[in-house]
């Protein structure tokens, strides 16, 4: 209907109160069969006088009888009463009038007794008992109890009534009390792709500020006034361990399908990397184009690069991060900007996560260990690689680094800066390195360049256990193609050949390598292989030296042999000419590049699934409201095999309870106070869900475990009581740990639930247990704090609270109360069809209610 109208409705109606129930016609005082008073009976005896005539003792008409009664006239009943002189025919005569008012009084209820006649005797319909009104308390357990049975009619004290009789009330039912306490409240509300999230859900921002007013009541299922929070993912891996140099990962995403969100999703993201001192970043991300292999939709998202003036990404520590991701690994954070992501959330989390795979990509990576023969090389200034004094035949230079070769690298590129060059003479100098990953069982072949003898070259070889790979020699002291400074060159190392082994634990050695107390040999996963490493106590020696050492130790201790970490590369010098005699190799400078790449790790629970799972070199989190928490297919419960991209919220509103000291198979009483009709009435009733926090999963809380809800889904103030299944657990991260966490949801209309007053923990109601008590108990509630201990003590039972008014209680039916309600059902016939019907009904429900008015244009 349009504002501007002027036609108003043509049913114009303020709607009925209390006062206006009874008809006036059935009040026993609206007609008196006899209404007159004394003063009327006084005038109707003086004009009747008159027509009575007076004989005297002769037997003769003297007149009439008004002069017996002369002093009646105008003059009030209070005169005549206070006359000192009253006359005592006239004395008589007023004594009788006030005689004559009890049976007044008894003919004039008539019309009562005619009105209960037809409703009771010939309707049968009898008067309502007294109700006794109920109250819900609030109980608190000593130090030295855990759990307390309180049987059905123990009595609480109450004060007394107006007469000075002691009130008591009784508990409704058995009861068993705990020491859980509800120490968190809060909420998330997910709408229109934002979620809307209160940590501290009772107070007026949701985040802690103290509320204006009391009684305050805030939304149960959340509020879109509440801030919005981030939601993401996470992953860790062995291979982010990035500590220098121009650094770049990129994550490739094996989807169930492509969606149109995936064009600009990585555009709202923000990752954060785990540093030294915190988290770096945000950093930005760039999403390339989704592809198809083998039937497979990938996703790559690359990561803004990282400088080498950036902090090292190093392993996640809680101490330093915070949060409880459960890992010790390198960590990337990827949080989806709540504004930007909005559109397409809901669409990110349906998609399914098949598998992960990670690269990262390194250039000018200088935290290297550099050793030549003759001992540690300092790379922040130019050095020998092959020693300072003169180079021999089996010199050697090596490059040892942990972070880069305990990855799965694919390829490695040493970055050489001569600081000088050999001088090219006519008769040659041929000369081979030998460059290797790794511990070689056989010496590397000295291979001539037939080609151009007169340049150093280098063969490069791979040994990995007990298989070798060979490439094309490369040649020394050679520029780069393009580059303008002939001292610069770069060798491009492929990928080592691989091979299968088992994984072994430590093994301490019980020769040492070195003079140390203790030596072990970790063995760690590394691309399908085997490494073996020196504790970081052990001093570096002369691999000449310790060479046939450590080759005795790995085939003592172990079955597999192990590659060792490092590159080597060896001097063979021959043919050696006067003019290069003192010929010595300098580096101005040196640097690693290199490609690594985790296999593509499955997250869904297929076949070997938890074979690969314990080997998995990739860890997928999700990142939720209030926590964060590994996903894979064998984690995940009631056979649910699908890992989503994002943690897809389950429910529009979602409601959740924090439990302290509470444990599973105990039962929990809650006490929910809530602004009743505080609820959208124009809204569908929603059914609230209950669930449990049991291992990062939310385990619906089925009907043996929800044993009463007379809250009617949180539309009434009342208790919820509920059995903890056994499965709950406190060690979850995807909320704070330390508690069992329950949550209620609604699907849909979170506003068609009531805004909630309070909730506690020990909650039960108890009813009045009438003793004789005075009638008007019933007429108010019980004033809160009234009951506030037990009539008979429990040493056990700390603390007894009466938060609220006590509420149900009906007196006797009185008679005004009875002839309203029998005269109502007679017309409804406790059938709603008009204005009327409604407004009355309710009305004699609640009587608390003052007036109800029903919309008359809806």
């Amino acid at each position: 209907m349009s504002e501007n109208s002027r036609h108003e409705h043509p049913l114009q109606h303020s709607g009925q109160s209390q006062t206006q129930r009874l008809p006036r016609a059935l009040d026993p005082a609206f007609f008196r069969v006899d209404e007159r008073s004394v003063e009327d009976l006084l005038r109707f005896s003086y004009n009747y006088a008159a027509d009575l005539e007076y004989f005297s003792a002769d037997n003769r008409v003297t007149g009439n009888w008004q002069g017996f009664l002369e002093n009646s006239q105008g003059k009030t009943l209070a005169e005549l009463e206070a006359m000192p002189d009253t006359e005592p025919h006239f004395a008589l005569f007023l004594c009788f009038l006030h005689l004559f008012g009890y049976a007044q009084e008894r003919l004039n209820t008539l019309t009562q007794r005619h009105l209960e006649y037809y409703y009771e005797k010939v309707l049968q319909i009898r008067r309502r008992k007294p109700q006794p009104d109920q109250v819900h308390l609030v109980f608190e357990l000593a130090k030295n109890a855990t759990e307390v049975l309180l049987p059905k009619g123990t009595r609480l004290n109450a004060g007394k009534d107006d007469t000075g009789k002691p009130l008591y009330y009784q508990l409704t039912e058995d009861s068993v009390l705990n020491r859980a306490k509800i120490e968190h409240l809060r909420t998330v509300l997910f709408e229109n792709g934002k979620l809307h999230v209160a940590s501290q859900a009772n107070t007026a921002d949701g985040q802690g500020e103290p509320p204006a007013a009391q009684p305050f009541s805030w939304p149960a299922m959340g509020s879109s006034g509440h801030p919005t929070a981030p939601v993401g993912m996470a992953v860790a891996a062995p291979i982010l361990r990035l500590s220098g140099g121009e650094r770049t990962i990129r994550l490739l995403f094996t989807l169930d399908r492509i969606v149109p969100a995936l064009d600009s999703a990585a555009d709202a993201m923000q990752v954060f990397a785990t540093g030294e001192k915190g988290w770096i970043g945000p950093l930005s991300a760039s999403g390339g184009k989704v592809r198809t292999n083998s039937g497979s939709t990938i996703w790559p998202v690359e990561v803004q690069t990282l400088t080498n003036s950036m902090e090292a990404i190093v392993p996640y520590d809680p101490e330093i991060h915070a949060g409880n991701f459960n890992t010790h690994e390198p960590l990337l954070r990827i949080l989806f900007e709540p504004e930007k992501a909005a559109p397409y959330l809901e669409a990110l989390g349906n998609l399914q996560v098949e598998a992960l795979a990670l690269e990262v990509e390194v250039d000018n990576f200088k935290n290297v260990e550099l050793l030549s023969s003759e001992g540690p090389l300092d790379p922040k200034r130019s050095f020998a690689p092959f020693g300072d004094k003169q180079p021999h035949s089996g010199s050697q230079f090596f490059i040892d680094s942990e972070e880069v070769f305990s990855k799965p690298l694919q390829q490695i590129k040493l970055n050489l800066h001569w600081q000088n060059a050999p001088k090219s003479t006519s008769t040659g100098i041929g000369s081979v390195a030998g460059l290797g990953f790794g511990m070689e069982k056989i010496p590397l072949a000295i291979v001539k360049n037939d080609s151009d003898d007169d340049q150093y070259a280098a063969d490069i070889r791979v040994i990995s256990g007990n298989l070798s790979g060979s490439y094309t020699p490369v040649r020394l002291f050679q520029a780069d193609s393009g580059s303008s400074d002939p001292l610069k060159q770069t060798i491009t190392i492929p990928p080592a050949p691989q091979i299968a082994v088992l994984i072994k634990p430590y093994f301490q050695v019980k020769t040492p390598l070195v003079a140390a107390p203790k030596t072990y040999l970790p063995l760690a996963v590394k691309t399908g292989q085997l490494a073996l490493t020196i504790s970081a106590n052990t001093k570096l020696v002369r691999l000449a030296d310790s060479y046939q050492l450590i080759t005795k130790v790995i085939e003592t201790f172990f079955l597999e042999k192990s590659p060792f970490d490092g590159i080597r590369l060896t001097l063979q010098i021959k043919n050696q000419t006067a003019q290069n005699a003192n010929f010595k190799p300098q580096l101005s400078d040196f640097s690693l590049s290199y490609k690594a790449a985790t296999a593509t790790e499955p997250l869904s629970n297929g076949s070997d699934a938890l074979t690969k799972f314990r080997k998995r070199s990739v860890q997928f989190f999700h990142i939720d409201a209030f926590g964060q928490c590994e996903t894979h297919g064998v984690l995940m419960r009631n056979n649910a095999s699908a890992v989503r991209l994002l943690p897809a919220p389950e429910a529009q509103g979602n409601l959740y309870l924090g439990l302290q000291n509470l444990q599973p198979r105990q039962t929990l009483n809650l006490f929910f106070q809530v602004l009743e009709g505080s609820a959208n009435p124009e809204k569908a009733v929603e059914k609230v869900t209950w669930s449990v926090l049991a291992g990062n999963a939310w385990l619906p809380l089925e009907a043996e475990h929800l044993l009463a809800d007379r809250t009617n889904g949180l539309l009434t103030s009342n208790l919820i009581r509920l059995m903890i299944p056994s499965a709950a657990s406190t060690d979850n991260t995807l909320m704070e740990p330390g508690f069992i966490w329950l949550r209620a949801t609604v699907q849909n209309n979170p506003d068609a639930i009531c805004r909630i007053l309070d909730v506690q923990a020990q909650g039960l109601t108890a009813r009045f247990a009438d003793a004789g008590n005075s009638p008007n108990h019933l007429v108010q509630a019980l004033a809160p704090g009234t009951i506030s201990k037990l009539t008979i003590q429990d040493a056990r039972v700390k603390k007894v609270a009466q938060p609220y008014a006590s509420f149900g209680g009906r007196p006797q039916e009185q008679d005004t109360n009875f002839y309203t309600r029998v005269a109502e059902r007679l017309r409804h016939k406790q059938r709603a069809v008009s204005i009327w019907d409604y407004e009355r009904l309710v009305l004699e429900q609640f009587p608390e209610v003052f007036q109800v008015k029903c919309i008359s244009h809806c």
